[in-house]
């Protein structure tokens, strides 16, 4: 087991409640380790564990989670883990015997975020991150790769990685600090007394008692609240007017609000936003917003509305004497504070009263906020017109175009492309930026390589990618999107190692690069050790880094060597990529990612036997069949002169209101002059002009639903078809 620092984000509860009341299913082994699927071959099994470890106590998980708690004496901090796991493949020879082999995937940091993270402030929070850890193992019994016939069976190691959050101590203050924030915004903040460095507190007591007409705080009562409340969130074990108390507030230092925020939420039920000042851009901006949780009413599904009181809490920075000053004020007036006008409802949303939209903006959200009850409401947003989800047609028009004219066979997939590597030297800066990150480096460039992947050379490209027709001449009707790349790229070829280079990063940096990467002399081993990422270099990797080192002159040329073996290993696993894709008629270079990919497979196997040319009978709408109404043909002859005005055309003889009566009767006895698809509430009709060069004039239009008016009416006709032809096909199918 081994534990690394960094810095993270945890979310983590719905795995718990998904696997609540389970247990883990463990396997009594040879090989230590926590086995929840019996493996085929159970000795070439042991062999793998050994292979890469001498010993896992399944055991000790939870107590190595809580020597992690331990090491951090008990200071917050975020926490994710990782897993080393055995997994069992099942093979096939050219026999089509099935044979079993055994692998090992390491507990790598480059993996930790296939599980969520959490905050670490007490106990409970921990007992918590070990029931989560649990359900994580309950989840892998279940999962099974089924593409590539391949499971995890077992797990031989952990990794547990930390993140130490930078504490900050609201407390401290000076009259400068004070008098610099509340000068000049007397109605806009409240100015604490200071004392006693609890300012966190009374700017607390201070928002959820404002001055009123009927009663003004005097500062004695705020004072006296403000100890009650600091009583309340330490669980102190005596009053707060007690001698005790006195004592204890002498060497008191102050609230960490990161770790606190919560607990006063939870604690007094109160939300609150919390506000920042901005040294360098001298401004006051939204940076945490700590809400209540009702866990009880939750659970209970509780209806009943209890009003939350929301405190506004800024939080002030400055130092003096090497030494950061942190002080916190309560808000009486957020809009005079930021200049930003906030929902009353939600009091989150924010807008600018200086925007041109701003009152629009603004009504429009307080009535929908309004309504909803100030709590955020997600709602997936559909297309207005219902069209099939073809990606590997629909996001690619050369083969759409192919295809629609029957030249499929014709289809070919992107074939070149350039790959890049650039590499950076760090600029050191350790500075902090925001309110909870530190920066220690600045990244400025100091390399870039790239490799073309073409038949010939860059020129050529352009040329292999062109349709040719049946004559040999370039069809230029298709339409394809290339990027031009560039001139005199270098080809590799196939005359390197296939292995990823190594390279010390962090030994230079920009007041020191050129003396370091002059030198002759290899890099120590002591210099590819990682602060970072807490991970030194093995001596199996050292070695293979030396045999490479003695081929250069330099570390200058070492450099480029590793900055373009590392372009360069990524060719071949494109092209296997691009293959792969292309059984499915999928060109990868038309999609943003892989799993953009993976979808368009799924949809291409569903599509695998539609024929463009096919018979799909319009299938039966039963919904209720559509009679207009003088609403609904207002609104129409409205969109018609609209678009017609914005495309400069004439609009004199366009349709009226007046012709209600005609179009009526028009839409109840024809159908779709396109698809030949009745007209029904759920297929509503709309006007398709016959020569688009004119307006929607009454001897220029014909009926049509709304789906070949916007996919069909303005395109190829072949392209057209097979729009249509895609719609039956999904209907029928569906």
């Amino acid at each position: 087991m081994q534990s690394i620092g960094g810095n993270g984000f945890s979310n983590i509860k719905d795995l718990i409640k998904q696997f609540g009341g389970k247990d883990v299913n463990q396997i009594e082994n040879d090989a230590g380790t926590l086995l929840y699927y019996l493996p085929e071959n159970m000795e070439q099994f042991i062999a793998t564990v050994s292979e890469v470890r001498q010993g896992f106590d399944r055991e000790h998980i939870e107590e190595f989670v809580d020597k992690v708690y331990e090491e951090q004496y008990h200071q917050a901090f975020k926490i994710q883990f990782n897993f080393g796991v055995i997994y069992e493949e099942y093979k096939s020879d050219q026999n089509d015997q099935v044979q079993v082999d055994y692998g090992y995937i390491l507990p790598r940091d480059t993996r930790i975020q296939e599980h969520a993270s959490k905050v670490i402030q007490f106990e409970e929070d921990i007992e918590e991150f070990n029931q989560y850890i649990k359900s994580a193992i309950i989840n892998m019994q279940s999962y099974i790769i089924d593409s590539t016939k391949q499971r995890f069976i077992a797990i031989y190691s952990m990794m547990i990685k930390t993140y130490n959050l930078q504490p900050q101590i609201v407390g401290a203050s000076t009259k400068e600090l004070i008098d610099f924030h509340c000068g000049g915004r007397k109605n806009v903040i409240y100015k604490n007394t200071g004392n006693n460095n609890i300012c966190y507190m009374e700017a607390v007591a201070k928002a959820l008692h404002p001055d009123t007409k009927e009663k003004r705080y005097k500062s004695e009562s705020i004072i006296s609240i403000r100890r009650e409340y600091l009583v309340q969130i330490l669980e102190l074990p005596f009053d707060s007017k007690s001698r005790k108390m006195t004592d204890l507030l002498k060497t008191f230092d102050g609230l960490d609000i990161t770790k606190c925020a919560n607990i006063v939420s939870q604690k007094l039920k109160i939300n609150q936003d919390i506000y920042y000042y901005d040294n360098k851009h001298k401004n006051y901006y939204g940076g945490l917003q700590v809400m209540y949780q009702d866990e009880i009413a939750d659970q209970n599904k509780t209806t009943l509305h209890q009003e939350i009181k929301t405190s506004g809490i800024l939080v002030v920075e400055s130092e003096q004497e090497n030494n950061k000053i942190t002080h916190a004020f309560a808000i009486t007036n957020k809009q005079a504070l930021t200049g930003l006008k906030f929902c009353p409802h939600c009091n989150s949303k924010a807008f600018d009263p200086k925007d041109k939209n701003y009152s629009r903006d603004y009504e429009k959200h307080i009535i929908k906020c309004e309504n909803n009850e100030g709590k955020i409401e997600k709602k997936v947003k559909l297309d207005y017109i219902q069209k099939p989800f073809v990606p590997h047609i629909m996001q690619n028009k050369t083969h759409q175009y192919l295809l629609a004219n029957g030249r499929q066979h014709e289809f070919k997939p992107t074939q070149y492309f350039i790959t890049y590597d650039l590499e950076t030297v760090p600029k050191i800066i350790n500075k902090k930026f925001g309110k909870s990150s530190y920066q220690m480096y600045e990244l400025f460039p100091l390399s870039v390589a790239s490799t073309v992947r073409s038949k010939q050379e860059a020129e050529q490209v352009n040329a292999d990618n062109q349709y040719l027709t049946a004559a040999g001449i370039k069809d230029k009707t298709i339409p394809y999107s290339m990027e031009v790349p560039i001139q005199a790229a270098k080809d590799f070829g196939d005359g390197y190692d296939d292995k990823i280079g190594l390279f010390p990063y962090e030994v230079f940096n920009t007041d020191n690069v050129n003396e370091v990467l002059s030198k002759s002399e290899p890099f120590t081993m002591e210099d590819f050790n990682s602060s970072l990422k807490k991970t030194k270099i093995s001596q199996k990797d050292y070695q293979i880094y030396l045999e490479d080192a003695k081929r250069f002159k330099n570390r200058w040329d070492y450099l480029q060597y590793y900055n373009e073996q590392d372009i360069y290993i990524m060719i071949k696993p494109l092209m296997t990529l691009m293959s792969l894709q292309f059984k499915y008629r999928i060109d990868m270079f038309s999609f943003m990612s892989m799993a953009a990919c993976s979808n368009a497979i799924k949809y291409a196997k569903a599509y695998e036997d539609f024929d463009t040319n096919g018979v799909y009978l319009n299938f039966e709408d039963l919904s209720q069949k559509f009679y207009l109404t003088e609403n609904y043909w207002q609104s129409k002859v409205r969109g018609y002169e609209s678009q017609d005005k914005h495309q400069r055309r004439d609009t004199i003889n366009n349709v009226q209101d007046s012709d209600f009566d005609y179009f009526k009767q028009l839409f109840k006895d024809s159908n779709c002059s396109i698809c030949g698809r009745k007209f029904t509430f759920a297929n509503k009709p709309t006007l398709d002009r016959i020569d688009n060069l004119k307006c929607h004039s009454k001897d220029n239009v014909q009926p049509c639903c709304l789906y070949c008016n916007c996919f069909c009416s303005n395109k190829d006709k072949n392209i057209g078809k097979l729009f249509i032809q895609l719609r039956k096909y999904c209907m029928i199918r569906c």
